[in-house]
């Protein structure tokens, strides 16, 4: 995911209204806030990750084949090598 950096304050500005995260001083640079996850935040994350889980198993791993799965894995390992070698 690409956002622009006033893109992204908005994406916290949003996320800090609905109560998922705090901006807090940071230690070693007064002009920087530090963004943490809120209790409620935590909990939210995890549940949108469950979900996630969920979905990634029955749409992309559950009507696979072994061997189908093994050429997919690797697919996905070798655009991965890629896109580390092009912004390394």
């Amino acid at each position: 995911m690409t956002l622009t950096s006033s893109g992204t304050t908005r994406l916290v500005d949003r996320m800090e209204e609905a109560g998922l995260v705090r901006r807090v001083p940071s230690p070693g640079d007064r002009r920087v806030a530090l963004v943490e996850p809120t209790a409620e935040g935590r909990t939210a994350f995890l549940g949108a990750a469950a979900v996630h889980a969920r979905v990634v198993e029955e749409f992309f791993v559950g009507p696979l084949t072994a061997d189908d799965y093994t050429r997919l894995t690797g697919a996905l390992a070798a655009i991965d090598r890629a896109l580390r070698e092009d912004t390394g």
